[in-house]
């Protein structure tokens, strides 16, 4: 995977993490990796394995293609300020 790509997936876990209000421990601990190697995944300095790809989904309640493609859905639970909750 080239830099640029990486960098691209990296912003868009970035944009999902901070959707739901959570700063890189919060989303590491939920995701089961550790805080330096999330924030290598989020500025794309470390490229995203299959299964940290797993992991990340499924802490971020979407889809594997939402953190791969271009756009992240906009149908996922807020709150009233606007804050993606987990459900």
């Amino acid at each position: 995977m080239e830099q640029k790509e990486r960098k691209a997936i990296g912003e868009h876990i970035r944009q999902a993490r901070l959707r739901r209000g959570w700063d890189i421990p919060m989303l590491a601990q939920q995701a089961s990796l550790s805080p330096k190697l999330l924030t290598r995944l989020e500025t794309g300095a470390a490229e995203l394995t299959t299964l940290q790809l797993i992991h990340l989904s499924t802490a971020l309640q979407i889809s594997t293609d939402a953190l791969l493609k271009d756009e992240l859905p906009t149908d996922a639970p807020q709150d009233s300020a606007g804050t993606v909750r987990r459900d």
